[in-house]
């Protein structure tokens, strides 16, 4: 039902798909501190090297959570 719902809309955005939809929510969910590994596990990837693409979005966020959670800062 999902996958139908996302080819009606694609209809009016052709950049629309499950993976760019899925895509969008790990990047935010990573945005918002979200571990890698959590998101390893979440999207079902066998090797952290598969999540680290999310991971190369935003090294300016990246900088953020490692200055507040590191713990020599």
């Amino acid at each position: 039902m999902v996958n139908e719902i996302i080819h009606e809309y694609a209809k009016f955005n052709p950049k629309i798909s499950a993976h760019s939809i899925r895509h969008a929510t790990a990047t935010h969910m990573l945005k918002r501190g979200a571990g890698i590994i959590h998101l390893q596990s979440l999207l079902g990837h066998s090797s952290p090297k598969t999540t680290e693409i999310y991971a190369h979005l935003y090294p300016k966020d990246l900088v953020q959570i490692y200055g507040k959670f590191h713990p020599r800062k």
